[in-house]
């Protein structure tokens, strides 16, 4: 299940709890697995968070961090999470500066100006 919902705050938290397959349908005896992060805009809708370069994620297996679909196991503060942990993840974003262009428009505007 992906979200659709934007964030414009500096600083914002996210909190689930994983419960059980949520997958429609699903007789596979095989269990699901779950992977919780951030993406921009630009991020690939059709693969996993963490797939590109556009967003990052945990996974529940030995909570591994996951960007441009390069996994790291065995980072500080890296756990596995199973059914019934709560699961959080927090970002804060950098306000981003914009440069005047010499005719007095910011850079964004210059740029989509031209």
């Amino acid at each position: 299940v992906k979200s659709e919902r934007g964030v414009k705050r500096p600083l914002h938290q996210m909190e689930d709890k994983s419960t059980k397959d949520q997958r429609p349908n699903n007789t596979s005896t095989t269990k699901g697995h779950l992977r919780m992060g951030w993406s921009t805009r630009n991020g690939d809708l059709q693969a996993p968070v963490g797939y590109n370069e556009h967003s990052y994620a945990i996974r529940d297996i030995s909570g591994s961090r996951i960007h441009k679909s390069r996994r790291e196991d065995k980072w500080a503060g890296g756990e596995g999470f199973a059914v019934g942990d709560v699961v959080g993840c927090m970002i804060f974003l950098m306000e981003s500066k914009k440069t005047p262009s010499p005719s007095g428009e910011s850079s964004a505007a210059a740029a989509a100006a031209a």
